[in-house]
């Protein structure tokens, strides 16, 4: 439980972090509201995780797994991005 609790408090601050600094980056870059998206996400993980330690473990595993899944499926899209833009 403990353990949860630190990686609860880690989130919660990591959060707010990720969302001052896509807000300070509104002006310099186009994708800014992906950070935003993201604070709010980890804001939302260490709530859950300071709060119900128990069911914010399950909550982790799904949300590091739909991350994952993402991120594989975007790193595909750039893949054939590179290899079209390559082979041109």
């Amino acid at each position: 439980i403990i353990v949860v609790l630190i990686i609860g408090w880690w989130a919660l601050i990591l959060g707010v972090l990720q969302l001052v600094s896509a807000l300070a980056a509104r002006k310099m870059f186009p994708f800014w509201w992906v950070g935003l998206i993201s604070g709010g996400i980890t804001l939302a993980l260490g709530l859950w995780l300071v709060i119900a330690p128990g069911t914010g473990i399950l909550a982790m595993l799904v949300v590091i797994a739909t991350f994952l899944i993402l991120a594989g499926v975007a790193m595909l899209f750039e893949g054939f991005k590179t290899l079209r833009t390559a082979s041109a």
